[in-house]
């Protein structure tokens, strides 16, 4: 009986400790994943890339954009083959505030859409979302990435029916570069600051030349002749800022019509018989020069802003499994697993009945010694009281 109350008692502890070890095992692997869940979750694999070309832009795409057509600045890809969506890269000059290539404006409807900075591959960008085109056929989401000499549009045109499917695609772009311009930050005067170099140099060459030749002629035809040269080239710079003024631009634009509107008057007193006409004339145009002067100083005062690229994040290698939260899974359901089966265990173990512990048996007790002056064994009481005395007791 003994031995087997150990049996059931050893077996008992055994499977306490048994459950114990699990239960800290158990809570140690919660320990873990709880960890594992907090450093967020596991990196996505790198998606094989490939680059296209569109004139000088060089941009990295996914491998699985299919090239459909391409062109001297342009290039058209099927980011999902063969659903009709399809991603157009162009590079065209800045010549609008909005940044947009001409031959998207041509194509949609909307004139004065409202764009929202992004990034695009580490790069600063304006994008114009939900753009219709003039048939209502397509939607089309344009990107635009501003550089030194050129902008680069990337376009994402779908049906209309499907419009807002391409959820990822100027996104897509890994990385891209313009030849060895860096991109700028994009700007309502982006477009104006990009043109104004070569406008106003073509207008300082024409303005030094013509003004010394209108010093130092003294005929009137001649003179006449210079200052329409003046005022045509004051006129051809307004028109060459006009699209791309904007609001930062309208007052520069307003002094070159005015400038250009004082030399043509210039030219009609120096061919009129007023004397007094003309010095007006002569006065009214170095006023506009002077007011000129203070407009272009204004607008070119203000440098681009270069756009600062991002360094893209690097992949974990690929045996790298600090972030890997599998084997903790594995784990913490192998040890529940564990608990389900002891719990189980316990629970459909049939009952043993209590038994009332048995009586010890009676001690066995050892005789007394008799006494010394004890009858013998098996003599009574009558028998003794009966026994004659001896002589010595009877005295």
């Amino acid at each position: 009986m003994s031995g087997s109350r150990r049996t059931r008692t050893g077996r008992r502890s055994a499977s306490v400790a048994a459950a114990c070890a699990a239960a800290l095992a158990l809570g140690l692997a919660g320990g873990l994943l709880v960890r594992a869940l907090a450093a967020g979750p596991e990196p996505e694999p790198p998606v094989a890339m490939r680059v296209v070309s569109a004139g000088p832009a060089r941009l990295e795409v996914p491998r699985a954009w299919q090239t459909v057509r391409t062109g001297r600045t342009s290039v058209v890809l099927a980011p999902a083959p063969p659903l009709p969506q399809r991603v157009l890269v162009t590079v065209e000059p800045a010549d609008r505030p909005s940044l947009i290539g001409r031959s998207f404006r041509t194509r949609i409807r909307d004139r004065s859409p409202r764009p929202r900075s992004v990034d695009v591959a580490g790069h600063a960008a304006w994008e114009y979302t939900g753009l219709v085109d003039r048939k209502g056929d397509e939607t089309l989401d344009v990107t635009v990435v501003p550089a030194r000499e050129h902008v680069v549009n990337v376009a994402c045109v779908s049906p209309i029916d499907d419009a807002g499917s391409m959820l990822w695609c100027a996104g897509g772009i890994g990385s891209l570069t313009v030849g060895d311009a860096p991109t700028l930050v994009p700007a309502p005067d982006v477009a104006l600051q990009l043109q104004l170099p070569r406008t106003l140099a073509r207008l300082d060459r024409a303005r030094r030349d013509e003004r010394a030749a209108l010093g130092t002629t003294h005929r009137r035809a001649a003179q006449h002749a210079t200052a329409l040269r003046l005022a045509d080239a004051h006129a051809d710079a307004a028109d060459a800022l006009r699209p791309v003024a904007g609001t930062a631009g309208e007052p520069l634009v307003r002094e070159l019509l005015a400038t250009a509107g004082a030399y043509r008057a210039l030219a009609r007193a120096i061919t009129g018989p007023s004397a007094p006409h003309l010095r007006a004339a002569r006065r009214a145009a170095q006023a506009t020069d002077a007011r000129l002067s203070a407009a272009v100083g204004a607008v070119v005062r203000k440098p681009l802003q270069e756009s600062a690229v991002g360094t893209p994040e690097q992949a974990p290698a690929p045996g790298d499994t600090s972030g890997g939260r599998w084997p903790l899974i594995l784990l913490l359901l192998a040890l529940a697993a564990v608990l389900v089966l002891l719990a189980r265990r316990w629970r459909t173990a049939p009952a043993r009945p209590v038994r009332p512990a048995e009586p010890p048996p009676p001690a066995r007790t050892r005789p007394a010694e008799p006494r010394w002056d004890a009858p013998p064994p098996g003599l009574t009481a009558r028998s003794a009281a009966g026994a004659p005395r001896s002589p010595a007791s009877s005295r």
